[in-house]
């Protein structure tokens, strides 16, 4: 019971309103009006009853204003990333709106490759063998799409079937590389370092 006493108390919110109403009544009660004893013998208290009401006036209705202005908060939503695997380029240029390219040189063994399309706008081609693996990625627009943003020591710019290439690795080795053309972004991300050479010629077979 005390329990409830006291989530009850909590909830209580007495607006400035409220309390000049309370004032106002209590102010225009009679504080030296001696009872009348000829009256019933709770009399006396009458003073207290009548504050008591208003006050229970006041507290039922600002719960029910309270509860009226409630609203129940809706539930989270739960966006999940529209990622989609594929089993073909072509379905992957379907996905994503446009004609997936990719690399035909790479400088090691492919086992598997996977089509990967991102909110239906970003294609991405996984090749996976045993010695390395690289991902290529293409998108429409002018933004970077390999979401590597990582601090490279080695950055240097090859210009490359015409397009300016931005090569980034550690110490001469190299894992990344950067371009735009025709109105989309490319990327090339190989997972263990390979040469520059291994990368301009991973870069120049794009088609």
């Amino acid at each position: 019971m005390k329990n409830k006493y006291n989530e009850v108390m909590e909830r209580i919110e007495v607006t400035p309103e409220m309390q000049e109403r309370i004032l106002d009544r209590l102010q225009k009660l009679d504080w030296e009006q001696e009872p009348n004893k000829t009256r019933f013998s709770f009399s006396p208290y009458r003073r207290y009853i009548a504050i008591a009401a208003c006050f229970m006036f006041l507290l039922a209705g600002s719960l029910i204003i309270q509860h009226a202005t409630q609203t129940p908060s809706d539930p989270p939503v739960m966006v999940k990333p529209n990622i989609v695997e594929l089993n073909s380029v072509q379905d992957l240029s379907k996905a994503v709106g446009f004609t997936m390219q990719e690399p035909e040189h790479l400088p090691f063994i492919v086992d598997s490759v996977q089509y990967t399309a991102y909110w239906n706008e970003l294609g991405q081609v996984t090749y996976t063998g045993e010695a390395n693996s690289v991902v290529f990625r293409m998108s429409s627009g002018n933004e970077e799409v390999s979401g590597d943003y990582a601090e490279y020591t080695s950055i240097k710019d090859s210009t490359i079937n015409g397009n300016v290439v931005t090569m980034k690795g550690t110490d001469h080795q190299y894992v990344l590389a950067l371009w735009q053309s025709d109105g989309f972004s490319y990327s090339v991300q190989f997972t263990k370092p390979v040469s520059e050479q291994e990368l301009i010629n991973t870069v120049e077979s794009v088609r």
